[in-house]
């Protein structure tokens, strides 16, 4: 998992997909370490994991099914009235708090999360988060495709993981053995809700399933390899190839540096225009250089629901791409109108364009 490519690089972004992925493997985790020795304390402590993981990311619930069927499979029967109660109090404990957050504007949080649930890349790209539900056979293409090509560059790479889990889930049929089905269970079940579930195909949600795969292809790897020191010697080097595939790639993904260049001559560029006092729209990942400051807001609409008029318009390709689209929008009607009335393009590179209030 450390040499993993999409891995490594998708927990490099900052988003809270890694820190939910790593809550909900702890859950799991913590159960597992402590379920014989304190009952109570593996289950308070891994639904505290999973509680977070649910409230730092929606997807988190995957670790919910996860964490419920390794509970129920192994202890089921030592479960009395007490320990569900102490099970379920993390999530009583986060929904609540989560209540007082909504409470403090329930139209805003209803605009905001409802507006999440398709995601930006809906915004962009027309498709919303459930459409392939009715085509199956459509969504496990795509998700080769638009996620794990994507995730990878190349999508050969993540083929030992597809096949691992191939293999590895009918030898655990074959044997009955409860603890690598379980395994697999928790790797088909995170492939398929993120197969099926999630129209958008977002890459970095790779996170949510890789670990499991990771831990498929291990434990493969150590039966190949107990069986003959030939089957040994080809575990070894096929290993050896796929972690030297992935660290290939992600290696020169790190020291490409052309897009931080051009990001950087952006942000020059809007720092000699406007200082730290000035009025900005525009992509989020600005704000890096440039500070978070009340100043800077990402609003594709520019302006369209808020009424602000700033004085720099900072456009990424995530922008361009959402004012192309041809679907009529009153929105972006407005913002095209307002970048053709209102601004001017005074800078441009690869990666952004920069408007200037006329």
């Amino acid at each position: 998992l450390a040499t993993d490519a999409a891995y490594l690089r998708f927990a490099g972004l900052a988003r809270m997909d890694m820190i939910a992925a790593t809550f909900g493997i702890a859950g799991v985790a913590a159960y597992s370490h402590w379920r014989e020795g304190n009952l109570r304390r593996a289950l308070l402590l891994s639904n505290c994991c999973v509680a977070a993981c649910c409230m730092t990311h929606p997807m988190g619930g995957m670790f919910l099914f996860c964490l419920a069927a390794l509970t129920l499979a192994y202890d089921r029967k030592r479960l009395q009235w007490r320990e569900y109660a102490l099970a379920l109090a993390p999530y009583v404990v986060a929904l609540v708090l989560w209540g007082v957050y909504i409470a403090r504007d329930p139209a805003m949080f209803h605009s905001q999360f409802g507006g999440n649930v398709n995601g930006v890349l809906a915004e962009i790209g027309g498709t919303r988060r459930f459409d392939l539900l009715a085509h199956p056979l459509s969504a496990v293409r795509l998700e080769w495709r638009h996620r794990i090509a994507s995730a990878y560059h190349r999508a050969y790479t993540p083929v030992l993981y597809v096949v691992a889990l191939a293999v590895f889930s009918v030898q655990a049929l074959r044997n009955r053995n409860k603890e690598r089905l379980l395994l697999a269970f928790f790797a088909l079940l995170c492939v398929g809700i993120l197969t099926w579930f999630d129209g958008l195909k977002e890459p970095s949600y790779v996170l949510y399933y890789v670990p499991w795969l990771a831990a498929v292809l291990a434990v493969l790897s150590v039966d190949v390899a107990r069986r003959s020191k030939p089957a040994a010697t080809i575990a070894v080097v096929v290993l050896c190839g796929f972690i030297g595939a992935q660290q290939r790639e992600f290696w020169r993904s790190s020291l490409r540096t052309t897009q931080m260049q051009q990001y950087l001559a952006a942000a020059n560029y809007v720092k000699a225009k406007v200082g730290n006092h000035g009025s900005i729209l525009g992509s989020a990942e600005i704000c890096y250089d440039l500070g978070f400051r009340p100043e800077l807001h990402d609003d594709l609409r520019l302006g369209y629901y808020t009424g602000r008029t700033p004085d720099l318009i900072v456009a990424s390709a995530r922008y361009e791409n959402w004012l192309t689209l041809p679907a009529p929008d009153p929105a972006r009607d407005f913002a095209r109108n307002r970048l053709a009335s209102e601004y001017k393009l005074t800078f441009q590179n690869a990666y952004y364009k920069i408007y200037e209030r006329r």
